[in-house]
C-alpha cells in the first residue's frame, strides 16, 4: 500500500462508488479547511459517460449569522440519462461519522434543491468536483486502527462545480467531517 497523496488518487472514497472519477493536479480553487496537505480532487463522471450533472442540496440558515448555506446529504442527478446518485452525507461520510463519534455540522432534512450558478443566476449544469482532505499522519504507526479505513477518513469535504453556461468555477458546499 502506497502512502500520501499517491494512495488516494487511486482509492477514492466509497461515498462516490456510483460514479467514474478522474483525479484531478489542480483546481483554481482556495480551499478552507485545516492546512493539511493531502488533498486529492475528482471529477465525477457519470457511468453513462456524460460529464455534467444538477447538484442537490439543502439550504440550512445559521441562526447565530443569518448566513446560508448548501449542506448534505449532496447528490448529482446526470444531465444526460437522469440518473441521480448521492454524493456525500455528513451523517455516514467522513472521519467522525465512519468511527462513530456522531456528525457536529448542519444536515438537510426535507426535499433538496438544485444548486444554481452564482455567477451567471440561474445554470444549474454543472462539471462537479470533489475535494477530501486528509490528515497527513493517518499512515502513522500510531494510527493501526485505521488500516483498512484510510479512504474513508477524510477530515474536510468540498463539492465545487464548473457552471456549464458561464465556466466559472464556485463553491457548492463543503464541510468539516473531524
Amino acid at each position: 500500500m502506497g502512502s500520501g497523496l499517491d494512495f488516494f488518487k487511486s482509492n477514492p472514497p466509497g461515498c462516490l462508488d456510483e460514479f467514474d472519477k478522474v483525479y484531478v493536479d489542480d483546481l483554481d480553487v482556495e480551499f478552507d479547511g485545516h492546512g493539511e496537505d493531502t488533498n486529492p480532487i475528482f471529477k465525477l463522471v457519470c457511468k453513462c459517460g456524460n460529464e455534467t450533472f444538477n447538484a442537490y442540496g439543502y439550504d440550512w440558515v445559521n441562526p447565530d449569522t443569518n448566513e446560508t448555506f448548501y449542506v448534505s446529504p449532496l447528490s448529482a442527478k446526470c444531465t444526460k440519462c437522469s440518473c441521480r446518485n448521492q454524493i456525500f452525507d455528513i451523517k455516514i461520510n467522513g472521519y467522525d461519522a465512519v468511527l462513530g463519534h456522531g456528525y457536529f455540522s448542519a444536515r438537510g432534512e426535507g426535499d433538496s434543491r438544485g444548486f444554481e450558478c452564482p455567477s451567471c443566476n440561474d445554470a444549474t449544469k454543472f462539471e462537479l468536483f470533489v475535494r477530501f482532505e486528509y490528515t497527513d499522519d493517518i499512515f502513522d504507526e500510531d494510527f493501526t486502527e485505521f488500516t483498512g479505513r484510510e479512504k474513508e477518513l477524510f477530515t474536510w469535504f468540498s463539492l465545487h462545480g464548473r457552471c456549464a453556461s458561464c465556466k466559472t468555477i464556485v463553491d457548492i458546499s463543503e464541510d468539516e467531517c473531524a
